[in-house]
């Protein structure tokens, strides 16, 4: 891959997501904001630009070229990928979170008041999620997958339904930006995940799972930011004839 000043960070973590790791550590947001140029990303996080890009290329050339790819991935396979991987992620860890912060906040409520909160926050989160995830498995990703196989049938629709999926992509991503907001109050409430002295095995295992929650929604958005809806954008411009910019 080639990076210059003005590839953005999503690009950089869609070829290789490993990358996410070097950003993570920088506090640069490749997912919501994955569309900023790598340059403006170094000068408002105040980092050097070449040693940042020897660090990325060294990621990337480290790795073997994976035919799992996001970006090999046709929208169709995208999809799947992501309803099976990330949404099912989602809907099997919660139960179990839930649990757990309630076992906490009830037993170590009184002296850790943060574990109401947190629990707030991730009872919130987890409905918003379930009801993004519907709009988007029952409205939005059929329409995708439509404009997938029109394209492939050279299939031209009529003009009326341009910029059919512009507004429901902005308002998933909106939805987006919310939740990685909401996580990032969880951080922070929870010291970066990290278990007081006094915690319990209980404290230290649910932390580790919101950790893991919260770089799972990372990717998950990541994938749906930066790399399925731009090919969703680009297909309905190529069968409908729609040419708008989008960022």
């Amino acid at each position: 891959m080639q990076i210059n000043k003005s590839t953005t960070v999503g690009q950089i973590v869609a070829y290789e997501f490993q990358t996410a790791k070097i950003f993570e550590k920088y506090n640069i947001d490749f997912c919501c904001k994955g569309h900023i140029h790598l340059e403006d990303a170094c000068k408002q996080k105040q980092i050097n630009y070449e040693e940042l890009v020897t660090q990325l290329l060294t990621e990337i050339n480290s790795k073997s070229p994976k035919s799992g790819n996001p970006i090999a991935l046709n929208p169709i396979q995208l999809i799947d990928h992501i309803i099976s991987k990330h949404h099912r992620y989602i809907i099997n860890s919660i139960p179990s979170i839930t649990s757990f912060l309630t076992k906490l906040s009830s037993v170590h409520g009184h002296k850790h008041q943060e574990l109401h909160q947190i629990r707030s926050e991730f009872t919130q989160a987890t409905n918003e999620l379930a009801d993004h995830m519907r709009k988007e498995e029952l409205v939005l990703f059929p329409i995708i997958k439509n404009l997938y196989k029109l394209k492939k049938d050279s299939y031209k629709v009529s003009t009326e339904l341009n910029n059919a999926i512009i507004h429901p992509i902005k308002t998933m991503m909106h939805e987006h930006e919310i939740e990685v907001e909401r996580f990032e109050s969880i951080k922070l409430l929870s010291s970066q995940y990290t278990g007081p002295e006094d915690g319990c095995i209980t404290y230290h295992v649910t932390y580790k799972m919101l950790k893991d929650f919260h770089q799972d929604l990372h990717e998950h958005i990541h994938l749906e930011n930066n790399v399925l809806f731009p090919m969703a954008l680009k297909l309905e411009m190529e069968v409908s004839g729609t040419n708008y910019f989008y960022s």
